[in-house]
């Protein structure tokens, strides 16, 4: 409202201004001071009047509305909840669940197998950063096959505490191979499944194969060699190391060269060491074709 009157207020004033002059330039006239006397009071009394006329549709600004601010910075809840029925992120943790009956104890080497044609011993010990345990395998079913064995070791409050798989192709019939595993944790006792297969893929080659063993120290030095007419292809040697039946050590080497293979009529030397004091041993070679 005060503007308005400031306005007219400054244009009544330059035009008394404007009709004062001329009045001076004229003479002595009284007519035009007061038309210009005349011509101020309508001007201040149309200001006011559109001052009051325009006041009433104003709008209060925003710092008129608090309440709306405030209401703005509210932080907003999802309102679309989950198939729980809480909202989402309401930070419930849905991992609680019933604790599960633990499995009974099993007697140490339960085996549990698709045939009654494998002789199964096993043995195990303890080095120095792991444990080792073995499952030597003689398959005599009368046919070729592929051996795999699960393995589950438990604790003595019959804990579950590990579980591995071993597996090994082309096992002749006749012959044996090991299947070792490394559970991570003390273990009292295990429990395996042992399951074969006909050979499908692979041709057997451990009939063809022989080995010459020569004792040095900390380790014994074989000589293996292939007697067949055909490379054997990832020909490898297992040494068990024993110190009055007791194991102690044990150790794999493959005995190929540059392209996997032993060639037929060939020899490679392999060293097996073993640095606990043994007495005996027992090789057993692998490979395939």
């Amino acid at each position: 409202m005060t503007i308005y009157i400031v306005l007219v207020g400054a244009a009544g004033a330059i035009i008394f201004s404007v009709l004062f002059a001329l009045m001076l330039l004229k003479g002595n006239s009284v007519k035009i001071p007061f038309i210009g006397m005349a011509a101020f009071v309508i001007l201040m009394a149309a200001g006011v009047v559109l001052t009051v006329m325009g006041g009433k549709g104003d709008k209060p600004d925003t710092a008129d509305q608090p309440s709306q601010a405030v209401e703005s910075e509210r932080p907003r809840v999802s309102d679309h909840p989950d198939e729980s029925g809480e909202p989402e992120g309401n930070g419930i943790s849905d991992t609680q669940t019933e604790p599960s009956e633990e499995p009974p104890k099993p007697t140490e080497g339960t085996a549990s197998s698709d045939s009654d044609k494998f002789e199964v011993t096993e043995y195990s010990y303890k080095g120095m950063f792991s444990r080792y345990y073995f499952l030597v395998v003689k398959n005599n079913s009368g046919e070729n096959v592929e051996i795999g064995v699960a393995a589950s070791f438990y604790d003595a409050d019959g804990k579950l505490v590990g579980a591995k798989r071993s597996s090994e192709s082309a096992v002749e019939n006749g012959y044996s191979v090991v299947l070792f595993f490394m559970p991570d944790e003390e273990y009292e006792s295990v429990e395996y499944e042992l399951t074969t297969e006909k050979e499908k893929w692979y041709e057997c080659v451990q009939s063809e194969l022989s080995y010459e063993a020569t004792e040095a120290k900390n380790k014994i030095i074989l000589s293996v060699t292939n007697n067949g007419s055909e490379a054997a292809d990832f020909v490898e040697a297992t040494v068990l190391f024993f110190n009055n039946g007791v194991l102690v050590g044990h150790a794999q080497n493959y005995a190929t060269d540059d392209d996997v293979e032993l060639k037929p009529g060939k020899t490679i030397n392999k060293e097996m060491d073993c640095y606990e004091e043994f007495d005996s041993y027992q090789v057993y070679l692998t490979g395939r074709r």
